[in-house]
């Protein structure tokens, strides 16, 4: 069967046609998501055996695969179970190839069930059953749970002895809920910080734990403590409700989120408050770190990241929720099971299974630490570093934020802060407060700026060692130090040679530095090479954070206005690993970027690829 162009239904560009090579099952269970199948493989297997055969459906989404799997596969079984995210929309073909075998005498009875917790009544016209059984079945896989996998098998037994009644009701299963930690450790009122991790329920029903414990096991070990809590959505009035009444109870001071799409203002989405999402209201930093429903080898060699449906549903829809993106912690990876007595291949089935990514979840760790050092220290302590743009590299273009009279608004941001207690110095200590913008470009460029000619005579008021920079640079990954040397160190062409020290261009305040941004490149045309994705950061660069991280030891960083150039380094669009330039330069500080409204998409780029 062919489907007419015309009708609605597209091909998933993203997959590839991939010939099934599933074995015919007398029960087959077909099910988009992984976990349930997961957990159906370890609850069925004893009770079917080599008779249940389960089935990833995103493999059958090309209209080919859904053919074949249809023909060869299908059509052998008594009895096909579908769960499928997105119903009929998200798979005409697979429902139209079924519709097709049955209206051709087919006898194999089929069982469509909606994949999420809410009733699709389009899906009853490919039943074989009438909405009372079938809303039954539902409700044993909507619950989810041990029990209910064994009521949804006994009614399988049922099913095949063609009999239509004696289904008990389903078992109600918490939606959400607490998971204590089995070695969390104690700690006193204010030694240091508390987050939260939420996550879906799934994984906790069907034992996919391991990314949340290596999670939980990092967090710890940078000395705070964890609560976690799983849900089936957080847009669920009483899963907020909960989460508001721990909040009293033990306020958090940040919110790490494996859970993507959005929330929205308010209970199941609704508005309580236009201005205020939900997790506005728990008044912390909310950072999500999401697994990939690829594998990690796919996410090695994507200049993307991510594909398309993980960004979507990982990053920009979170975003609306005032979320910010870590990075992603985990991936998955196949995992052979044999649901089957005897030990041979027709009875394997390769789960999917998420596996931690210890690097990612490491620098997660990180940020989410400095957030909550960040949100802890008292303001007279905290030291951040305000960085200016610089674009073209002259005095008279230092913080051209776009939109945005850059100077005169850093002024008015120190004296807020003054006012607040952060530790600006008197001028008989350093420089003041500067009483305007003019004053303040006097100030900067009275030391070394990103101008050359402008520079002579001048002496750095910091800088950093060569010696400490390259041996940061030796450590990098391979990939990323190949690329710097071949551009820069090993580059005859590369005019600034330093035998010592490289200058840090930019000013303290007291516990505040401005900093003016470096050049992406020298000896090259500045305009060509400002948003070149390919191009390594030169030396000067990476001392320059270097230095705001290793030497002021800044609690936070801003970059004040559209743009810099940060969020234009080579690297990953999204997802960034360790082999990504915005992540090397900022490593795991927390960072700001006030930015304007009406260019969303250089915002957004801004946003997903130096939040790390």
């Amino acid at each position: 069967m062919h489907r007419v162009a015309t009708l609605s239904g597209e091909l998933d560009h993203e997959r590839k046609f991939e010939t099934i090579s599933q074995n015919p099952s007398e029960i087959l269970f077909i099910s988009t998501a992984d976990t349930e199948l997961a957990g159906l493989a370890k609850i069925w297997s004893d009770r079917f055996g080599k008779k249940l055969g389960l089935f990833q459906s995103g493999h059958l989404l090309h209209p080919k695969a859904a053919e074949n799997f249809v023909d060869n596969v299908l059509c052998k079984a008594r009895l096909a179970i579908f769960r499928l995210h997105g119903g009929y929309g998200y798979f005409p073909h697979l429902l139209d190839e079924v519709s097709h075998i049955k209206s051709h005498g087919a006898k194999t009875s089929i069982l469509v069930l909606p994949g999420t917790d809410e009733w699709d009544p389009e899906l009853m016209r490919f039943n074989d059953y009438e909405e009372p059984l079938v809303n039954r079945m539902f409700s044993y896989f909507r619950e989810g749970g041990i029990e209910n996998m064994v009521l949804a098998a006994d009614a399988v037994e049922l099913l095949l002895q063609n009999r239509n009644e004696g289904f008990p009701e389903a078992f109600e299963v918490p939606k959400f809920g607490w998971i204590e930690n089995s070695s969390a450790v104690k700690i006193k009122k204010h030694e240091t910080g508390r987050v939260w991790i939420t996550f879906y329920r799934a994984l906790h029903q069907s034992g996919d734990m391991a990314v949340i414990d290596s999670l939980t096991e990092s967090l710890q070990a940078q000395g705070l403590a964890v609560s976690k809590f799983y849900a089936y959505s957080l847009r669920e009035q009483s899963a907020q409700q909960e989460l508001l009444r721990k909040a009293e109870q033990e306020p958090p001071d940040a919110i790490l989120t494996m859970q993507g799409f959005s929330i929205g203002n308010g209970p199941s989405g609704k508005s309580r408050d236009d201005r205020v999402s939900f997790l506005e209201t728990l008044n912390c930093p909310v950072i999500q770190v999401p697994t990939s429903t690829e594998d990690r080898e796919a996410w090695l060699i994507n200049p993307r990241g991510i594909s398309a449906s993980n960004a979507a549903m990982s990053v920009a829809l979170p975003e609306t929720d005032g979320r910010f993106f870590g990075t992603v912690v985990g991936f998955k990876h196949d995992e052979v099971f044999s649901y089957g007595k005897e030990n041979d291949s027709e009875s394997e089935f390769r789960l999917k299974r998420l596996e931690p990514d210890k690097s990612q979840i490491t620098h997660v760790s990180g940020l989410a630490a400095n957030w909550v050092i960040l949100r802890r220290t008292e303001n007279c302590k905290k030291r951040l570093a305000i960085i200016l743009a610089n674009y073209p590299n002259k005095d008279s273009r230092i913080g051209n934020g776009v939109g945005l009279d850059t100077p005169a608004s850093v002024v008015a941001f120190l004296k807020e802060l003054d006012k607040r207690g952060y530790g600006l110095v008197s001028e008989e200590e350093g420089p003041s407060v500067p009483e305007n913008g003019d004053e303040l470009m006097r100030i900067l460029q009275e030391g070394i700026t990103n101008d050359e000619e402008m520079n002579y005579g001048k002496d750095p008021d910091q800088s950093i060692s060569c010696d400490r920079l390259f041996g940061m640079i030796s450590t990098l990954p391979e990939s990323s130090r190949d690329a710097f040397s071949k551009q820069w160190t090993n580059n005859p062409d590369y005019p600034k040679k330093y035998s010592d020290l490289i200058p840090v261009a930019g000013k303290c305040f007291g516990n505040i530095f401005i900093g003016i941004q470096p050049q992406r490149g020298y000896g090259l045309q500045t305009q060509a090479i400002y948003h070149d994705p390919a191009l390594p950061p030169p030396p000067e660069y990476l001392a320059f954070y270097q230095w705001i991280k290793e030497d002021f030891k800044a609690h936070a960083v801003i970059h004040f206005g559209k743009h810099g150039n940060l969020e234009w380094l080579p690297g990953r669009s999204v997802a960034l690993g360790p082999e990504d330039f915005p992540q090397i330069a900022l490593g795991t500080l927390p960072n700001l970027y006030p930015f304007i409204v009406n260019d969303p998409g250089e915002g957004a780029q801004a946003k997903r690829r130096s939040s790390q």
